[in-house]
């Protein structure tokens, strides 16, 4: 039996190690790396050995936290990116990153190929140009796949980098859109309607389940385990959801949703953009996946480059102070999709509608603030038309409980009370589905909890 569980939660901006104590119930992190997508060879890419080079080290860092003790290891990470290998086993070509334009240049190819409420009709999945179906049809058009005989979604791929063994997670295959609604198994006419090799591809297997023991010398005291494979999976195995209950796991995205028995794939579902994906135990999130903190990080990234405040908590903090400015964005236009100068694009729309230009950082954030806060209330509204249930609070996870005005605006607009927390939420649910995995533990019987905050909505 072990007593520690290492969590591999890697982000789009940042990747961290963690071990929880399941004794003592506490939570160290031990390794943290920033990392970002670039531009080589004309295309966005990962840099994805030196990602691979900080899990190895970060793994050694917990192994000597726990005293090399036996311990289980999750990995979870983004969702739709992938990688193909060779014979061999060895990488081909870079880690392409869904905000590539390849999938918006071949677009209209692959509606052409594949209708877009077909497409939904056969995986429960929106097929958005950053799917792992359309980026393998842009692939396709564009380069290709000589050599190619497996294609490893990117949790799958660093656990086959540290254990040799190849594998497809439930969790994140159902976010691809290449798999039918559930993720029981492959949709193979979505393979053959975009001309994707069904040869890259085995049998899915369910969540907590063992993948096998590191290779690595120095950490083959460590076993992997599949324990929701996508961070919002996790994160929402970590809730213990009430039906009453629907989630936000914000941070780059807002991932807004709740947990239903089965897929939902009527015309309102998929007009109104609702997505099924799975949950670690095997039920379906349904949910939004709409552009989150990602406007905030770009406008702040943009700041730095004007040497203006920048710093994302401090800015948050000032713009609580600010009166609502009355004005909001559509943080859902697609103009949000790629990397861009945020902070002049959202003063020059405002200027547009004949609003006054925001003339600080704290401003501007101000206003994508409200902005997402309404956007969640929108998504409420339309998972209570989808669904026919009536939501009565709203549990809020990931990086965004940091952002205290975003948790009271949501509360605001949305008219229920939000719960935040856990910060940690996605650590904490990979921990208990390696327990589960290894223990049999049911889920409400585990001495894990956490902390939360209550924001209730103002009426006036």
């Amino acid at each position: 039996m072990c007593s520690f569980h290492i969590v591999v939660d890697l982000g789009s901006s940042s990747g961290r190690v963690l071990v929880m104590d399941a004794a003592g119930g506490s939570t160290d992190e031990v390794h943290r790396f920033a990392h970002t997508a670039q531009e080589k060879n004309a295309q966005l890419v990962w840099d994805i050995d030196t990602l691979i080079t900080e899990v190895v080290r970060g793994l050694g860092k917990a192994n000597e936290f726990i005293g090399h003790q036996p311990a289980t290891v999750g990995i979870d990470t983004w969702g739709v990116d992938y990688a193909l290998l060779d014979e061999a086993g060895d990488r081909i070509g870079e880690v392409v990153c869904y905000r590539d334009e390849r999938t918006t240049r071949t677009s209209a190819q692959a509606d052409q190929a594949l209708e877009q409420k077909k497409h939904f009709s056969l995986t429960g999945i929106q097929p958005d140009p950053i799917t792992t179906a359309r980026q393998l049809f842009a692939q396709g058009v564009e380069d290709g796949f000589d050599g190619a005989t497996a294609l490893l979604l990117l949790p799958d791929y660093v656990a086959y980098e540290l254990t040799g063994e190849k594998g497809w997670s439930q969790a994140i295959v159902s976010t691809s859109a290449l798999a039918a609604p559930g993720a029981g198994d492959w949709a193979w006419e979505v393979f053959d309607a975009l001309n994707i090799p069904r040869h890259l591809v085995g049998e899915i297997s369910p969540e907590r389940s063992v993948v096998g023991p590191i290779t690595y010398e120095g950490l083959n005291n460590l076993t992997v385990v599949r324990s929701g494979s996508h961070d919002t999976a996790c994160a929402v195995h970590g809730l213990r959801l009430e039906s009453t209950e629907a989630f936000i796991s914000c941070g780059s995205w807002s991932l807004f949703g709740c947990v239903n028995s089965t897929p939902v794939l009527s015309d309102e579902a998929f007009s109104r953009g609702v997505t099924n994906e799975v949950c670690t135990d095997g039920k379906v999130r349904l949910l939004h996946n709409l552009t989150g903190l990602w406007i905030m990080q770009q406008c702040c990234r943009n700041f730095a480059d004007s040497q203006r405040e920048s710093d994302i908590a401090t800015l948050a903090a000032k713009a609580a102070t600010l009166d609502s400015p009355g004005v909001l964005i559509d943080t859902t236009d697609p103009i949000f999709t790629t990397p861009s100068d945020y902070a002049s694009l959202i003063a020059s729309k405002l200027e547009e509608h004949g609003y006054p230009t925001p003339d600080s950082p704290e401003a501007i954030v101000r206003v994508v603030t409200e902005s997402l806060a309404t956007t969640h209330a929108h998504a409420l509204k339309n998972l209570e038309e989808v669904t026919g249930r009536t939501f009565t609070r709203l549990r809020m996870i990931g990086g965004g409980v940091r952002n205290t005005l975003l948790c009271q605006l949501t509360a605001d607009y949305c008219q229920i009370p939000v719960v935040a927390g856990p910060q940690e939420g996605t650590a904490f649910g990979s921990a208990l589905a390696q327990i589960e995995t290894i223990s049999d533990t049911p889920q409400n019987s585990t001495a894990l909890e956490y902390s939360t905050v209550t924001y209730l909505p103002n009426t006036t």
